[in-house]
């Protein structure tokens, strides 16, 4: 059952802009998607709404329904209102979504018209390209989704004067820079030892490249101008107004930092906020010796994304693991408990249980993988196990050669060492306690 937005945010009836545009606008679901921490809100109206109205309404949710939340707000109207504003619109989306269209369609070098079921996208540049990130087939079914109409989408170059103007704004904005708009894919490559997927590398920062004589990270001598391979496994950001931020990467041998700095862009910079750990580079960089690190670290210029192959269960009749223990059981597992379930669910068992010593702590993280998971196969099942201790309580706890009740005049004393080993441990306290007849006195 699908609500009005002023009854489910009664706070907006009283802006008088708000109660005009969403007045007859239904909220269809909300979704939250707790890793991401983002909320996404669905709402249905006959015509498209205006975005300023609607990051509006995202920023005023976010700061009280949703504190701490990012929200996003997606609009479904009918197909017979789509207008040219609505598909710009959309197009921000796929910019959004990091599909590389930033800098062919831009708003001073693009108009759209609508022909009956189709969009055409007049644009100075870029057609070819365009076509081959297959941008009208993902417009496209965006639009669908969201009116539940079936538009063509086509793109034509405009030869016109005004495109010949934009077109050179295009070529101003495209002039080389440290690095790239927006991530894009280019040649495969191969680096000697490192098993890669047969699936060519993503630009990320600066220029394509072949990597050639990669320095291992446990070799890397006095630094210079160096070529390295790395799995991302953690990232810090330090500073206030002068930020930098080290993400630290691994190739099993060694371990080193890059480093990036907020003057060099704000924009650059802050992309690299969104790596994740697991994700392999490849790294052009200079190698020198940081002096607030008190070591080397690599400053970055050439930096390609690669997925490395990884280990898979070739067995026609799949597992079930029964007895796992995770990081949560002390001295005895090491294991993410959501990085295991998803390897296994990415292996192709149709289960895994986990159990680890005593503790159940580690249920939270991988029910949350299992949530992810359901979303594309809601078969997958995780089991929640424990090895669990139990005590004979059959068997006397007083024991000794003394004689007598319990219920006279006795101390009970306590001593807290610094460990078992009488030998070298050290005594650190003594607590006793006086009993007489049941009663501490």
């Amino acid at each position: 059952m699908a609500f009005l937005v002023t009854d489910i945010f009664p706070q907006f009836a009283g802006d008088p802009d708000f109660r005009a545009a969403f007045g007859n606008v239904l909220v269809d679901k909300v979704i939250h998607r707790r890793r991401e921490n983002t909320i996404e809100i669905s709402l249905c109206s006959a015509a498209p709404l205006e975005s300023g109205l609607c990051e509006r309404f995202a920023l005023s949710v976010s700061q009280t329904d949703f504190a701490g939340a990012k929200v996003e707000v997606q609009n479904y109207f009918r197909a017979d209102q789509l207008t040219p504003a609505a598909v710009w619109q959309m197009l921000q989306e796929l910019k959004k979504s990091q599909l590389p269209i930033n800098g062919f369609l831009t708003r001073d070098g693009v108009e759209v018209d609508l022909e009956q079921q189709r969009i055409i996208l007049r644009s100075p540049v870029g057609k070819h390209f365009l076509e081959d990130i297959e941008c009208p087939r993902i417009l496209s079914e965006l639009v669908q989704q969201r009116t539940g109409g079936a538009f063509q989408v086509e793109i034509q170059v405009d030869q016109n004067q005004s495109a010949q103007k934009a077109k050179v704004r295009m070529e101003r904005k495209m002039a080389p820079v440290k690095f790239t708009a927006a991530p894009a894919e280019g040649p495969r490559v191969s680096i000697a030892g490192l098993a890669l997927e047969d699936k060519p590398a993503t630009l990320f920062a600066g220029r394509f490249f072949q990597p050639s004589e990669v320095t291992p990270l446990n070799d890397l001598g006095d630094g210079g101008k160096i070529t390295v391979w790395g799995e991302i496994c953690a990232s810090e950001e330090k500073g206030n107004y002068n930020k930098s931020r080290t993400i630290s990467i691994t190739d099993y041998r060694g371990s080193i930092n890059l480093k990036v700095m907020s003057r060099d862009g704000e924009e650059e910079y802050n992309r690299w906020a969104n790596l994740k750990n697991g994700e392999t580079l490849v790294v052009r960089g200079n190698c020198t010796y940081d002096k607030y690190e008190h070591d080397f670290v690599i400053y970055p210029y050439d930096v390609l994304k690669v997925e490395r192959k990884r280990r898979t269960d070739t067995e026609k009749e799949k597992r079930c693991e029964l007895h796992l223990h995770t990081k949560l059981s002390s001295m005895d597992g090491f294991c993410d408990p959501g990085g295991i379930v998803r390897l296994a669910h990415k292996m192709g068992h149709r289960s895994i249980a986990i159990t680890d010593h005593g503790v159940c702590q580690g249920y939270p993280e991988a029910m949350l993988a299992t949530d992810d998971i359901h979303r594309s196969d809601p078969d997958f099942k995780l089991i929640y196990g424990c090895e669990i201790y139990f005590v004979d309580d059959m068997i006397p706890i007083v024991y000794g050669k003394a004689k007598g009740s319990l219920k006279g005049r006795f101390v009970i004393f306590d001593t807290e060492t610094t460990g078992l080993d009488p030998g070298v441990e050290y005594l650190t306290e003594i607590g006793a306690v006086l009993i007489r007849n049941g009663e501490v006195v």
